[in-house]
This record gives C-alpha cells, structure tokens and sequence, in this order.
C-alpha cells in the first residue's frame, strides 16, 4: 500500500483502513517521519501491526514520490500495489507511478470535504501539473 502524501487527511485515514482490512503487508508513507504530521510520524516510529516504510523522496514532489515508491517496489520484488491518494489527485498520481512501476497498480481516490473555492485551486493546480506531466516530465523521475 502506497500513499501519496497531501490532501487533508484523508489518504492517510484511507489508507489506514485498507491496512486494518488487511489489503497489504507494507505501507509506504513518503516524508512520513517528518516533522509535523502527528498521525504519519506515530506509525512511522512506533511498531504497528504491519510493516511501515516512511521514505524521504527527492524532489519532494508528486514525481519525486512516483520514483521512490517505484524504487522501493523494485527492491522488494513488488509485481502489485495498491496506491491511495485524493479523488482530484489520482489521475495525475497513476500517470507518474506507472511510468516507474512495470506491475498491477490499484488505485484508490479517497474523498475529501473541500469547499467550493479550495476545489477550484486544487482543480487549477492539477490542470497544470497534467500539463507538465504530459508535456515536460515524460518518463519516470526527473529525466525527460
């Protein structure tokens, strides 16, 4: 289970509940041991009932977490994962995972309660970070 980081809580508790359903062995929770995410730091340092990966991708972007997430499945020999971000979030999210992972991706869109103008900035910025996915960085990571 792989979790991109953002949102308002919502991935997080998404895929916490996926976890306790027992849908994976592993979470991987990039930037998790950050300071200043009280929920991800606790899993991240304290022994949970499954494996807690807490990575720190660089760049510290959507794309930078697609190619630590798709180095860490390289490593393990994962051939499947399950990928939990927001609704807005999944299109652009899927797109850059699979350019870096070869297996079966599952993705799930967890919702969230924005207001009307919180929507429209987050449609905005995913209209221009598609673009830049599509047009600037096509391939996996931050090579072109």
């Amino acid at each position: 289970m792989v979790l991109f980081v953002g949102g308002r809580g919502e991935r997080l508790e998404a895929a916490l509940g996926l976890m306790r359903d027992r849908a994976a062995a592993v979470l991987v929770i990039p930037n998790g041991a950050l300071n200043g995410w009280p929920e991800a730091n606790a899993l991240c340092s304290q022994p949970q009932a499954f494996e807690v990966l807490c990575p720190n991708p660089d760049p510290d972007t959507t794309i930078g977490e697609a190619h630590e997430i798709a180095s860490l499945a390289s490593e393990r020999g994962w051939e499947s994962m399950v990928m939990v971000t927001s609704r807005y979030h999944v299109s652009r999210a899927r797109l850059l995972l699979e350019r870096c992972f070869d297996g079966d991706l599952y993705a799930i869109g967890a919702e969230t309660d924005l207001s009307f103008s919180d929507w429209s900035a987050r449609a905005w910025h995913e209209w221009w970070a598609n673009l830049d996915a599509h047009v600037v960085h096509r391939s996996c990571g931050n090579s072109q």
